[in-house]
């Protein structure tokens, strides 16, 4: 952690995200926990809090916005995460940028990237999704297939453009 952390007193109620945060902050659901990061080796809970970085073991999150979550196993509920990482990752009724793991599961969710070997999903919105198996209703726009394709083509449209530049 860094040099300074802030304890559940010492929290201010506005959005400052300018301190650690401590293990102490992070188990207090009755506060914004607004931090930089928090390191810990076991399962806690994350409740209606704002939070810029979060390394555990083990994590559930509900009602709290998150820069980025790495655990093993990550668990969201009703939030925004910028991104969410780890070797199982469940979000549900939630926002990402970005959801990256080994098992990805995903319930009535919105996120730009889903990438995963294996991704569950119910009722997804997402721009790319890239996995060894997607099971589910996922809208997507661009898929696995779709994304080489795409790279195929802007690959080949430079090159044709290099050569006629000659």
């Amino acid at each position: 952690m860094g040099s300074s952390e802030v304890r559940p007193e010492q929290m201010s109620t506005g959005n400052d995200v300018s301190e650690d945060v401590s293990k102490e902050a992070v188990d207090n659901g009755d506060h914004d926990a607004a931090g930089d990061a928090a390191d810990v080796d076991e399962r806690f809970q994350i409740t209606n809090s704002l939070v810029r970085h979060v390394v555990a073991d083990d994590i559930d999150m509900q009602n709290t916005a998150a820069g980025v979550v790495q655990a093993e196993a990550a668990s969201l509920q009703q939030g925004l995460t910028g991104i969410a990482a780890g070797h199982e990752v469940s979000v549900t009724e939630g926002a990402t940028w970005l959801v990256l793991g080994g098992s990805v599961d995903t319930n009535y969710s919105v996120s730009q990237w889903i990438v995963g070997g294996q991704i569950e999903a119910e009722q997804v919105a997402s721009v790319v999704v890239v996995g060894g198996r997607v099971n589910g209703n996922v809208n997507t726009l661009l898929d696995t297939r779709g994304a080489a394709i795409c790279g195929l083509v802007i690959g080949l449209c430079y090159i044709l453009f290099r050569l006629i530049r000659r």
